[in-house]
């Protein structure tokens, strides 16, 4: 990520994130979907927060639903070091078979909403994109699974 906003004289760059994949549970647990800038890969729950969803209320006893995550990043600030880089984003995951009403939720990088939609990173480290999902219920049958993972630049 650093090297793509890099050029202070490319104001507005943005990346696009898009993620599929499946859920299952049991009961109806409630989901929260987040995606996390790192200087570590996988690190899953740590880093800083450039998109998280509210608490999903899931449907019951579910298999193999779809689900579908877009964010778009947007920077206006480059800069080099630490919180030099300011992002703008925001996107949504939904779920038609797995959530319950409305089945689409909002992700900016902080929750509840906020007017902001700002989020800074460190623009001199290597920067990883995680996504994480957490749910409120342990449980075996509670599982997400990525199948499809796509970053794009624009500008």
């Amino acid at each position: 990520i650093p090297a793509f906003f890099f050029d202070a004289t490319k104001v507005g760059r943005t990346i696009s994130l898009l993620a599929r994949g499946v859920f299952s549970n049991t009961g109806t647990p409630t989901l929260i979907f987040q995606v996390r800038s790192a200087t570590t890969s996988g690190t899953g729950v740590g880093g800083t927060s450039i998109g998280v969803s509210a608490a999903i209320t899931t449907a019951s006893g579910i298999t193999n639903k779809w689900w579908e995550l877009r964010l778009d990043l947007t920077c206006y600030t480059p800069g080099i070091g630490s919180g030099n880089t300011t992002l703008s984003g925001a996107g949504y995951v939904a779920s038609p078979g797995g959530f319950a009403s409305p089945f689409i939720y909002a992700l900016e990088p902080t929750t509840p909403d906020t007017a902001t939609w700002t989020a800074t990173i460190d623009n001199s480290s290597t920067q990883y994109i995680n996504i994480s999902e957490t749910w409120s219920a342990a449980s075996a049958s509670n599982t997400t699974t990525l199948k499809t993972l796509l970053l794009w630049g624009w500008n």
